[in-house]
């Protein structure tokens, strides 16, 4: 029997010696200068990682930061000041190879109504772009998305129920485009937009025809708005409050509540509002309340829940597209691994990054590097007759061949959205990037019966 004991608990010590294995604590907030309490999900240019937290920093407003991928270099690069720069910065920067770009939440319009601000990567030239007003929308919790100079986002108030504005990048010529309303369109965004090149797609938290939120697309220019899901009660899923992904095929996302336990659900859907699916229900001990949007790696989809797990304060799952293969990778557990994840992992292809909006050894929130296992994909590099180049690229990317192939090329961004494909039968093809921000990029070459090449690509 004492055997019997030693044998368990061994393969329990193997059990959670492999989890641990796979996370790294690379950062701990203090809550004080340095920043405390990030809600946003992280920004990676191919050497930082880039950030904001809600609190902390000399006016406890929040600060941006940066810091590489392997814990050091960890830099304050600008303190929110609330009186000056706008404060509570929810959102997730994103660049376009010069600036960041991000907006501020403000407090619900009993001061301010938030902004959209820029600022140089090593802290200098901070600018305001924009203040909105309540009229024009309030309160943006959710990042930007750029096309050409034009950056696209919205509001979670203000308009009428919330609005969908665009602004170029200097400031000038800002737009609301729309404005949502209850019934017809959904109310309160909490989440980024996503295009496909022709559209922009997002949902809303709460509104449509049952009250539990949306998914919809829309041009560019604010015409041909479209509601692709109307979400109801429980079983099916509600209030989601994060961003869509694609895949080429089909958009995935999460809902708050809702799923068959009404604790939260994943779900996939095609750009045209058809073969709406719901993937997975959570139930609790494997996660609840998951907040923002999932990201792609090899054959998985993976995210994280703000709620649930052994610990209750959040886990890290993954699930295949087609709602099978679905495991709980690690719970959270407070001082080792942080707790409360409010925002999203991303990827650079090779290891996930986040954050925990608590927890650690100060409370204060944590960043992580994660390393998924058997990720169960044919992928491999084989560079012998294949060359991808130049990287770090300015926006265009050079495939050169030695002999005459069929290229089958994809395109993915961190999050293992789908953003380009193209064929080519030449043995050099241009891919132009000069319509997506700056960052890291994913290129994904398929030859000879499906051989694959899989490159990690920087744009600045």
């Amino acid at each position: 029997m004492k055997k019997m004991k030693i044998f368990f608990t061994l393969l329990f010590l193997i059990k959670v010696l492999s989890s641990s294995a796979q996370f790294t604590k690379i950062h701990d907030f203090d809550g004080g200068a340095n920043g405390g309490y990030p809600f946003s999900s992280l920004f990676y240019d191919g050497t930082y990682l880039y950030g904001v937290t809600v609190y902390g920093g000399l006016y406890n407003s929040g600060v941006i930061f940066k810091v590489k991928p392997d814990g050091t270099d960890y830099l304050k690069i600008f303190d929110f000041n609330p009186t000056v720069s706008g404060y509570h910065a929810y959102a997730t920067l994103i660049s376009d190879g010069t600036f960041l770009y991000g907006t501020t939440k403000g407090d619900n319009g009993v001061n301010t109504h938030g902004t959209i601000y820029k600022i140089k990567p090593d802290g200098s030239e901070f600018t305001t772009l924009h203040n909105f007003n309540g009229f024009n929308g309030s309160t943006p919790w959710s990042g930007l998305f750029l096309i050409g100079n034009f950056l696209y986002g919205m509001t979670n108030y203000g308009g009428t129920d919330g609005t969908i504005f665009k602004i170029k990048t200097d400031g000038s010529n800002f737009e609301t485009l729309f404005n949502f309303s209850e019934t017809l369109s959904g109310r309160f965004p909490y989440g980024e937009l996503i295009y496909d090149g022709t559209f922009l797609y997002g949902t809303t938290a709460a509104g449509g025809s049952y009250y539990s939120g949306t998914v919809f697309k829309i041009l560019p220019d604010g015409t041909g708005y479209s509601k692709l899901v109307d979400f109801a009660s429980a079983p099916s899923g509600n209030y989601p409050y994060g961003s869509l992904i694609s895949d080429g095929t089909f958009l995935y996302g999460t809902t708050g509540t809702g799923g068959v336990n009404d604790i939260g659900s994943v779900f996939k859907v095609k750009p045209d509002g058809t073969e709406y699916q719901q993937l997975f229900s959570f139930n609790g001990n494997n996660g609840q309340q998951p907040m923002d949007n999932l990201v792609i790696l090899g054959d998985y989809i993976y995210g994280m829940t703000m709620f649930g797990g052994v610990n209750s304060i959040g886990i890290i799952f993954r699930i295949k597209p087609d709602g099978t293969g679905f495991s709980k990778l690690l719970d959270f557990d407070g001082t080792t691994h942080g707790s409360y994840p409010r925002r999203s992992l991303i990827s650079d292809g090779t290891f996930l990054y986040g954050m925990t909006s608590s927890g650690g050894e100060n409370g204060d929130g944590v960043i992580f590097k994660f390393s998924p296992e058997n990720l169960e994909n044919s992928e491999f590099n084989f560079h012998s007759d294949i060359t991808i180049y130049p990287n770090p690229s300015n926006s265009l990317i050079k495939i050169e061949t030695q002999s005459l192939t069929k290229l089958q090329i994809e395109v993915y961004n961190i999050l293992g959205e789908l953003i380009m494909e193209q064929s080519s039968l030449n043995q050099q093809t241009l891919i132009d990037l000069s319509n997506h921000s700056a960052g890291v990029y994913i290129v994904k070459v398929y030859y000879n019966d499906n051989k694959i090449i899989h490159e990690k690509i920087v744009i600045k």
